[in-house]
Formats: structure tokens, C-alpha cells, sequence
């Protein structure tokens, strides 16, 4: 391919860039953000800063299309989906614009379905021009998927960085910001005692006190199956004894204000979340 200068709207709506695409798929400017061609500190001057209120996260997603795991991943598994979550927490930082460039040692990283606020260019994701505005205070996120590479044998390294900028038009002012995240390789495998494809929650929505949860168990197993906030928090452990080999229908009654709520299953080492909408 021919190289070629392309005018990135994500990126001006901070400061003036241009990005230079080369055969290799490789980006080469300062305000890319991409390893080995300089952070965006190249333009916008300072050296990169470290924050508490930076966060890059990911979450596994158990099922093709499915609801994520509820708790970070410190680790991947060959082949499996997750969701990355990348940002500044609220009332933090107190600037107006924000932009981003996100990549990854391996595996392929891609824009969510639907999702403007993101763009992927090259092998990285970066922010467009509708997704660098916040109110002072209110902190911003963004999201991508990752898909993890066929052979877990390696780490698996992300680099965020992001500009918190003063929207004054020019790059004086900008703060950039590292964030870095390391998946190790997980075990070769978790267990499967549930049949992850039987799993299901009804009805859902939720409109009485009560719902279902079915599922199919490969051995006699204990098993555990809590709901939690959309928040994170446990609400209570709805159920914990051991179930025998076939297949599970269990009746869980509930007292809840309308939401969205996730139903926790565990089975040894497995862990699958469904997300259920109480009306």
C-alpha cells in the first residue's frame, strides 16, 4: 500500500495532527501515542504522568455476545473475548477535553459495535472527535474489544495514553497521561462442569418476585449462584449446595427496585454471569 497522510478527526479535536500510515500497519507520529513512535508529550511537551484516577481495565466475556464478568481480569485465556474499559475516574482531573490511544502486544484490539466515540486505526484504537467532550469533573470512558491470540504463552501488554486537555486550541496546557496493563497467560483451560450455551435466566425481564435459572451440570458439582448490583456489589448468595449431574432449574426469589442486576454462577474454578432487567 501507498503511503498516505491521513487527517485523523480524533485527534485534532485536541491539537493539529497528522498521521502517516505505513505499509506495515505501523503509526508514526508523536501524537499517535503508539509504542516506539513517541508518546503524545512529542507535541504537547512535559514528559508522561501516572494517575490513580487513570484507569485501564479488562473484562472476559464468557459467551460470544454475552454479558462480561463482573471483576477485572489479571489474566486471558487463548482465543477469548473481553471488554476494555479505559478512562479517567469522576471529579478528578478537571479539564473539559479528553483523547486516547490504546494498543496492544497481541492479539487484535477492535472498535464495540455502535460505538462513535471510538475509531481503530492501524492495529490501535483512539477516540473520535465525538468522544473528547466531558464537564469539567465528570471524567470520561471509553470501551474496545480485545480478542486474545490462539496460543496463551505470552503476556499480553496494553498502553494507554491519554491527554487531558484544556481546549484552549492549541497544545499548551495538555497534561499526557501512561497507563499500562498486563494480562499474563491463564491455565490452559478452565474446567468446564457447566455447559456455558445452556445457561439461561427467565423470564427477563423480571416482572414478578421471582425468576428462573437453568443449566446444564457435566459432573455433581457445588454450586454457588449470587446476584449482584449493576455497581458490583453483592446483594446476596441466593444459592450454595451441591447439584447433581444433568440438567438445573433452580427458582430465585427476589425483592428488588427495578434495574439491571447480574446473576453470579460458580462451579468449581468456572464463573458465568448473566444479566437480568427487574421491571
Amino acid at each position: 500500500m501507498k503511503k498516505q497522510l491521513l487527517a485523523l478527526t480524533a485527534l485534532a479535536a485536541i491539537g493539529t495532527s497528522i498521521q502517516l500510515s505505513t505499509p506495515d500497519g505501523a503509526l508514526y507520529s508523536n501524537t499517535s501515542g503508539a509504542p516506539g513512535s513517541g508518546s503524545c508529550t512529542g507535541c504537547h511537551g512535559g514528559t508522561n504522568q501516572s494517575s490513580d484516577d487513570i484507569f485501564l481495565e479488562a473484562y472476559r466475556i464468557p459467551v460470544p455476545g454475552g454479558t462480561p464478568e463482573l471483576v477485572p481480569s489479571t489474566s486471558y485465556q487463548a482465543g477469548a473475548t473481553y471488554l476494555i474499559v479505559a478512562g479517567v475516574e469522576e471529579e478528578t482531573l478537571n479539564n473539559t477535553k479528553f483523547g486516547f490511544a490504546l494498543s496492544a502486544t497481541s492479539g487484535s484490539l477492535t472498535t464495540m459495535a455502535g460505538e462513535t466515540s471510538t475509531q481503530k486505526v492501524g492495529t490501535y484504537i483512539t477516540h473520535t472527535s465525538s468522544g473528547t467532550l466531558t464537564t469539567a469533573g465528570d471524567g470520561i470512558e471509553w470501551v474496545a474489544m480485545w480478542t486474545a491470540p490462539s496460543t496463551a504463552s505470552n503476556n499480553a501488554n496494553f498502553q494507554l495514553y491519554l491527554n487531558a486537555a484544556d481546549n484552549n486550541g492549541s497544545s499548551s496546557g495538555d497534561v499526557i497521561y501512561s497507563k499500562t496493563l498486563t494480562l499474563t497467560p491463564g491455565a490452559t483451560g478452565v474446567k468446564t462442569i457447566i455447559n456455558e450455551q445452556t445457561v439461561t435466566a427467565y423470564p427477563n425481564p423480571v416482572t414478578e418476585n421471582q425468576f428462573a435459572v437453568n443449566f446444564e451440570l457435566n459432573q455433581t458439582q457445588l454450586v454457588t449462584i449470587s446476584l449482584f448490583g449493576v455497581d458490583g456489589r453483592l446483594i446476596e448468595t441466593k444459592v450454595k449446595k451441591e447439584m447433581a449431574k444433568g440438567s438445573q432449574t433452580i427458582n430465585i426469589p427476589v425483592d428488588l427496585n427495578p434495574g439491571i442486576y447480574f446473576v453470579k454462577i460458580e462451579a468449581g474454578d468456572q464463573i458465568i454471569n448473566k444479566r437480568i432487567l427487574v421491571k
